[in-house]
């Protein structure tokens, strides 16, 4: 993909389409910061356009063409169509029009780029190279696919020299970035929809790795260069084998129960801790560096911290790792991800995930189970995607082994309109173990089952990328248990 620079750019008025869409009011954040006049259109006002009016934005309701006056550039949803006003117009005027990765892509690359890819765990990671970043005081840019529990919001422009961006692989978006340092997380087979198959997967993080500065490095997981099924031995040997070692580096990292050496950066597990989180060594060529005590649940935040503080240690190796493994104590994570919302008046524990395939929803349950050791796991689970449910149906089908009970909604859609011949009835149907409410819900009867169900001491998940945890706020509602208050208390 050729490289947009910000100077060729005319940023006098810049106009969002879709500007309360996910990612778009973190680049308006970043663009606001940076003190651009910026303007912005979406179908319905929200919290989220309101809070980015308040920062300065001129917000539109709906899309009209007379909401470009003024504009000098305009960047777009990908959920916007070619038929939208504003882009018609924007033609029209002869104006720039990018997308929201080509931006972000534009201001990461003028300065050291740090991107965060992979499978799963990007935005944890990112929030956390982020946090821990601003905790030392560098003071970086960041772009966030969800807020940040710590810093309160999913971007701002700081004034120093790095800049830190979730890099989503989906439609190829990640090769817009030219990072000084690229940490793939993991690599397994997701967004078939678009791909089609995991070798096209693998050749997409090829190209990303390829996109990483000379002299620059490439961060990922050991085995890189051996068979494990994962993909990334797939990549490594193609990299390695095309002479990627010429002008860039690559380093890896593993959780071990004891050190190996075999890693560049090692975590060498304790065993968990009194916050329900795990404490571990992390070692840098068998050195060790520092001891970190996470609260964070969870062996796949163990992963995602030690990714995070190797990043931050090749990107600012003058930085005392002791500082970094302090910040990563008091990091709390990010919403939608293992967020615990409160508790009902029965003492029922409400926690909601974004996991929306097997392998998160695994990870997440598992996690829950050590935190809540006891107590029941009774698991909500809306798919999302009928191309990613039917990719995934058996796979599905087994990851609910850490529950006590499980229920589903329908399928969240998103972006399809083709069922594929796949429902929520068809997973349902696959599910042997554990216990599950016999039949599919929607958003009202999940409520009104739950109720029935839910008993004191229990801990309910809400999981899915798509609109689960409304569910989550319901139950949470004291009004939700009114009745059931007045008949125990005989009002």
């Amino acid at each position: 993909m050729t490289e947009i620079r910000l100077e060729e750019l005319n940023l006098k008025r810049i106009h969002l389409v879709g500007v309360g869409g996910a990612g778009m009011n973190a680049l308006t954040d970043v663009l606001l910061d940076l003190g651009y006049p910026v303007s912005g259109s979406d179908l319905k006002l929200s919290a989220t356009t309101t809070a980015l009016a308040a920062r300065g934005a001129t917000i539109f309701e709906g899309h009209r063409a007379e909401n470009l006056d003024g504009a000098t550039l305009v960047v777009k949803t990908a959920a916007a169509r070619d038929d939208n006003p504003e882009l018609v117009e924007a033609e029209r005027l002869g104006l720039a029009v990018l997308t929201l990765a080509q931006m972000v892509g534009v201001l990461a690359n003028s300065r050291r780029c740090l991107a965060i890819a992979g499978t799963h765990g990007k935005t944890t990671t990112t929030a956390l190279v982020a946090w821990l970043l601003t905790g030392v005081g560098r003071d970086p840019t960041f772009f966030i696919g969800g807020v940040s529990q710590n810093l309160g919001v999913a971007g701002r422009a700081g004034k120093g020299e790095f800049v830190v961006v979730e890099a989503d692989e989906y439609a190829r978006r990640f090769l817009e970035l030219r990072p000084e340092v690229a940490l793939i997380t993991n690599l397994e087979p997701d967004h078939l929809d678009y791909y089609g198959t995991f070798e096209a997967i693998i050749e997409a993080f090829q190209h990303y790795a390829w996109n990483v500065r000379p002299g620059g490095t490439l961060l990922a997981p050991l085995p890189l260069e051996e068979e494990d099924g994962s993909g990334l031995a797939t990549l490594g040997a193609a990299l390695l084998e095309a002479g990627y070692l010429e002008d860039r580096n690559y380093e890896t990292y593993a959780l071990v129960e004891e050190l190996t050496g075999r890693a560049t950066f090692e975590a060498v597990l304790k065993g968990t801790n009194s916050q329900g989180g795990y404490d571990f060594a992390f070692y840098e060529a068998e050195e060790l560096l520092t001891q970190v005590s996470l609260s964070l649940p969870g062996i796949h935040n163990v992963k995602n911290v030690t990714a995070a503080l190797a990043l931050c240690h090749l990107a600012a190796p003058d930085v005392e790792m002791a500082h970094f493994s302090r910040l990563a104590g008091e990091f709390k994570g990010t919403q939608r991800r293992f967020e615990v919302k409160g508790e009902t008046p029965h003492g029922v524990t409400v926690v909601d995930d974004y996991a929306h395939h097997p392998t998160e929803l695994k990870a997440t349950l598992a996690a829950a189970r050590v935190r809540f050791a006891g107590r029941r796991l009774v698991a909500l689970f809306q798919p999302h995607t009928f191309s990613r449910t039917k990719a995934h149906l058996d796979e599905f089908a087994q990851s609910f082994g850490d529950a006590d009970l499980v229920a589903l909604l329908e399928i969240f859609p998103a972006r399809e309109t083709d069922n594929l011949g796949v429902s929520s009835a068809s997973l349902l149907e696959k599910i042997a173990y554990p216990e599950k409410v016999p039949h599919v819900l929607t958003h009202q009867m999940a409520a009104e089952e739950l109720r029935k169900v839910l008993k004191p001491g229990d801990v309910l998940l809400t999981l899915g990328a798509g609109d689960v945890w409304k569910v989550g706020e319901t139950i949470l509602d004291f009004r939700f248990w009114l009745l059931d208050l007045a008949f125990k208390f005989g009002f």
